[in-house]
């Protein structure tokens, strides 16, 4: 999943140090993109997403989302 947002202002600020013990958070971009990649960990093997993993993410997202940007 990669989250956009207009550079790094506040929704980047409330949103680039999200943790998680089941995904892996990489923020990154500039002063006009601002990104936020959560992943599944690989542990160097590659993986194989199935598409529960994907709903599984999205779901998790969209309570990590809420809580952060509704604070």
């Amino acid at each position: 999943s990669v989250i956009l947002t207009h550079g790094k202002g506040e929704t980047w600020q409330r949103l680039h140090g999200l943790r998680s013990d089941d995904y892996e958070v990489e923020p990154g971009g500039d002063e006009k993109y601002g990104t936020i990649v959560v992943r599944q960990e690989t542990g160097g093997g590659g993986y194989q997403t199935k598409p529960s993993d994907c709903v599984q993410l999205f779901r998790d997202l969209v309570t990590i989302l809420r809580a952060r940007l509704e604070a």
